[in-house]
């Protein structure tokens, strides 16, 4: 027979142990919550990257292709968009750069192609780093090539999508006039 200090004693062992097993079921409840939630966001960076990447991949495509019309595709529906040249100048605004692009893909003597040196997705922006590689079959009787490290911003608009806000040229190599 129990008495009255035993009945209190596996009373309180009963408590703590009913105590202890609802804190860790409440500890391994907010541990699995916690292990959702930072594999929705994995997702969500990961998915971001992949879109951001994709935009610029279909910017160069585009390039490359002499594609005004992808170009145009791709492009922001805000006017949000620097182009900045090798010399400094910029060209500000989409119409400016969709303008540009137009004049500069009428000329066939000209080829493009890129390679990507770096890439970085952090939250709603993306950068890039490229290698341009631009040439022309003649430029004042000689082939021409002009060499360039770009780097383009991107950032996630308000409806999800990705798109380039910055484009600034560096020469690296080129042949002299």
């Amino acid at each position: 027979m129990l008495n009255e200090t035993n009945k209190i004693d596996a009373t309180f062992l009963l408590f703590f142990a009913l105590i202890t097993m609802v804190s860790y079921s409440c500890e391994n409840k907010k541990k699995v919550e916690v292990e959702n939630e930072e594999s929705a966001h994995m997702t969500t960076i990961h998915q971001d990257e992949k879109e951001s990447k994709a935009k610029l991949m279909d910017l160069l495509e585009s390039l490359e292709n002499k594609n005004l019309n992808q170009l145009t595709n791709i492009m922001s529906a805000s006017d949000e968009m620097s182009l900045i040249f090798t010399d400094g100048t910029i060209l500000s605004g989409v119409d400016s750069f969709i303008e540009f692009h137009r004049n500069w893909f009428l000329d066939t003597n000209w080829t493009m192609t890129h390679e990507l040196v770096d890439f970085n997705c952090y939250g709603n922006y993306s950068t890039s780093t490229v290698k341009a590689y631009y040439k022309e079959q003649q430029r004042n009787g000689k082939p021409y090539h002009h060499y360039m490290i770009v780097s383009y911003v991107l950032r996630k608009a308000h409806d999800g999508e990705w798109m380039i806000i910055k484009d600034q040229s560096t020469t690296f190599d080129k042949t002299l006039n």
